[in-house]
């Protein structure tokens, strides 16, 4: 047989980082960063890297590669729930021997894992329309906003329609939103099911990012945490909220705590892109939905790009609902260091 398929074990990790750089995106931040790629894909435990590749024997190639990222990544404890998010899907057309080398290195995926669970953000229109054929669900992540009220200079937001901003709302109730530096470990009542390690590998151990959290809680009493960081661009700055870790099922109107964080920190808004969290629940707690006929709200900062952008995924789900955030997979991970 020409090809091996099988994990990239460690001592290959130059030529995956080649095939990446030359292949996939000339210069691609994970060709130049071993230490940023070890973090979203170096299983230790196992010692292989979670990314799938198609090695020709004879000219020692990789000509295929797929990128996992298993929840148990960032907590071995969470390995039977079998919750898996896909990144780079990438076959080198010019080299490859035989048109299905990219469905042949998914079908070895499913042969060697359990799946429950499997996603991947962010998908191109190629990758959608193979997903589809694959009898994966194609959706857009929702995209909610909360506005500074005391902003007056916007560089980042662009604003359409100034009605908007005599929308905004700062009632507040009985809940507080606080900065803290760690998480306290609580219940968490969304899948795919992520701990309190989980938070805690990827979001403060991250190499490169700085995250914050932030504790929402009710007679000092935490139910949930929103985990998102600080964007500088522009000469101004925004907010935008990753991943919820913990209950939030029973918040009220949090807009009054964020117009505070919001003036304290210096943001024009906060963002929030999800799907799974029920609409009105976002909405109550102070979110608008956003409507691009209103506004601008970049997707991209690196480099920054004043556009708007759906955010498509493809799942399948055996069992249960799902909830799915800018920070899953590898939607929040820089791209050049």
């Amino acid at each position: 047989m020409s090809y091996s398929i099988r994990y990239c074990n460690p001592e290959e990790v130059d030529k995956l980082q080649g095939f990446l750089g030359e292949k996939w995106k000339k210069n691609h931040v994970l060709s130049s960063s071993k230490e940023l790629l070890d973090f979203q894909h170096f299983d230790a435990t196992l010692n292989k890297y979670q990314f799938i590749i198609a090695w020709h024997n004879q000219k020692k190639e990789i000509h295929a590669v797929l990128g996992v990222i298993p929840t148990y990544l960032y907590d071995r404890n969470l390995i039977d729930h079998h919750d898996f998010w896909l990144a780079i899907w990438k076959v080198d057309k010019e080299k490859a021997e035989g048109k299905s080398l990219g469905i042949e290195i998914l079908e070895f995926f499913y042969e060697k894992n359990k799946v429950n669970f499997i996603a991947a953000i962010g998908i191109t229109k190629l990758a959608k329309k193979i997903y589809k054929h694959l009898g994966y669900e194609i959706k857009e992540l929702n995209h909610y906003y909360i506005i500074n009220s005391s902003c007056i200079n916007f560089r980042i937001l662009q604003i359409k329609n100034e009605k908007i901003l005599n929308q905004v709302n700062v009632d507040q109730s009985d809940y507080t939103v606080k900065v803290v530096d760690e998480l306290k470990d609580i219940i968490h009542t969304l899948r795919p099911v992520k701990s309190h390690t989980y938070f805690y590998n990827k979001y403060k151990n991250h190499p490169f990012y700085k995250y914050t959290f932030l504790e929402v809680s009710i007679d000092d009493k935490p139910e949930f945490y929103f985990i998102g960081r600080k964007i500088d661009s522009q000469g101004s700055a925004c907010f935008r909220i990753i991943d919820v870790y913990g209950d939030m099922s029973r918040v009220n109107s949090l807009s009054k705590s964020f117009d505070d964080f919001m003036e304290l920190l210096g943001v024009e808004y906060i963002d929030f892109l999800n799907f799974g969290i029920k609409p009105e629940l976002i909405h109550q707690i102070g979110f608008s939905t956003f409507n691009e006929e209103d506004l601008v709200i970049p997707q991209y900062f690196e480099p920054f790009k004043s556009e708007n952008k759906k955010i498509q995924f493809a799942f399948k789900i055996k069992e249960g609902e799902y909830t799915f955030f800018k920070g899953d997979a590898d939607q929040d991970r820089p791209n050049k260091i």
